[in-house]
């Protein structure tokens, strides 16, 4: 009991972080038609950026906030440079360019900060260690629990009590009708990519706080376990990313305990291919509605 506790509660966190990251790609798919594979790698990019920051003796804070503000207009910038030209072209069009926005910004990173990684990162989260009925478990675990909770509620009082969140939930739902009735499906889409930038730069953050150290491939493992939390729980379900999320943590931190991360990874991928035969649509998804 006293291991496997530990264990469960860092699989919860790693979870959670997982689960962000495949519902800001469940997001941008309700919003888009389109899977952002740059989503791990705009993550480092910002990261990096707070690095710099900090390492030119801002206060951390400072540094993530003015990061924070950078994400919003980077994900604006990416939909209508990248994104937004040509729509037509479809989605798969759509998605290699993300996947060209990739490479772009591997090469960008390796190219200014390449030389000296790792870098040694300072790191945001708590350090020490909860001992509770005589089981040891990390601070940082609970903090990654609390920091994603406080997110998901949020996100969850978004979209069913604004305005705008409404507005998402129309063009997610029936993305054709919504536009008939006058949603601006631009800027929404536009929100849509900012946000995702967000919650790449969170989720980055708090991984890179927890390895001690900053690389150019820092969130590649992340993002595919990401990509798997929204394939299990359904690509057209927010809620369902999370529950997804969860349920590749807990296997990748029993796994990664008990045996290796070779069997983790393993275990995981026999999961999301379970998934795909027996119920493709995931655990909480449903068929895409056509977009215009």
């Amino acid at each position: 009991m006293q291991i496997l506790v530990p264990v469960i509660v860092a699989g919860l966190a790693l979870g959670l972080l997982y689960g962000l990251l495949g519902a800001a790609a469940v997001l941008l798919f309700k919003a888009t038609g389109v899977v952002n594979f740059a989503e791990g790698r705009l993550g480092t990019l910002l990261v990096f950026v707070i690095w710099g920051l900090t390492e030119a003796h801002w206060p951390m804070a400072l540094a993530v906030t003015v990061t924070l503000a950078l994400a919003v207009l980077l994900g604006e910038v990416i939909y209508w440079v990248v994104i937004r030209p040509n729509l037509s072209a479809g989605a798969l069009n759509i998605t290699i360019r993300t996947l060209g926005l990739y490479l772009l910004i591997f090469a960008l990173v390796n190219d200014v900060w390449g030389a000296g990684q790792p870098f040694s990162f300072p790191g945001i989260l708590p350090q020490s260690v909860w001992v509770v009925l005589g089981v040891r478990i990390p601070t940082a675990s609970v903090a990654i629990l609390g920091i994603s909770a406080c997110i998901i509620a949020c996100s969850a009082w978004f979209f069913a009590s604004t305005s705008l969140g409404l507005e998402f939930r129309a063009l997610s739902e029936r993305p054709d009708v919504a536009a008939l009735l006058g949603v601006n499906v631009h800027r929404l889409s536009g929100i849509a990519w900012g946000f995702s930038c967000v919650i790449s730069l969170v989720v980055a953050l708090m991984i890179v706080s927890i390895r001690g150290d900053l690389t150019s491939d820092a969130m590649d493992v992340y993002l595919l376990y990401g990509f798997a939390a929204a394939i299990v729980g359904g690509l057209t379900s927010l809620g369902g990313a999370f529950w997804g999320g969860l349920i590749i943590g807990v296997i990748d931190s029993l796994a990664s305990a008990y045996t290796d991360s070779t069997v983790s990874g393993l275990l995981i991928f026999v999961a999301v291919v379970a998934m795909l035969l027996v119920r493709p649509s995931g655990l909480f998804g449903r068929s895409v509605s056509a977009r215009l």
